[in-house]
């Protein structure tokens, strides 16, 4: 049973992140108004605070989201759940989503992990 609150869309978008453990950079793969999934070389741990900076496409300065907490992890990506941004990155984060809820499906989801 999926315990999201917000469907997750399939994505391709580049992100840069950084936490005690170092710094990475990956592809978010699926995005939803409070986490998403990043397919990346670097593994965080479960449980370690991110800040990322998440580029949107025709967006000039990345979106910042100051405190994420990674959720789970498996060999291709690793899933956050959004914790703390500033309003007005809040304010674009739900702006971009509600673009994608208009001219996409959600991503199809079995898994039991939440975010």
């Amino acid at each position: 049973m999926d315990r999201r609150k917000h469907p997750r869309y399939d994505i391709s978008l580049p992100v840069a992140f950084s936490g005690p453990g170092g710094e990475g950079e990956g592809k978010v793969v699926n995005l939803s108004r409070e986490g998403c999934g990043i397919a990346s070389k670097v593994k965080p741990r479960v449980g370690t605070y991110l800040d990322l900076r998440l580029q949107l496409p025709d967006d000039a300065s990345p979106l910042r989201i100051e405190s994420a907490a990674v959720r789970w992890i498996t060999e291709q990506e690793f899933g956050v759940q959004f914790l703390y941004m500033v309003q007005d990155v809040h304010a674009r984060l739900d702006v971009f989503v509600d673009t994608l809820e208009g001219r996409t499906a959600p991503q199809h989801q079995s898994s039991g992990q939440s975010g």
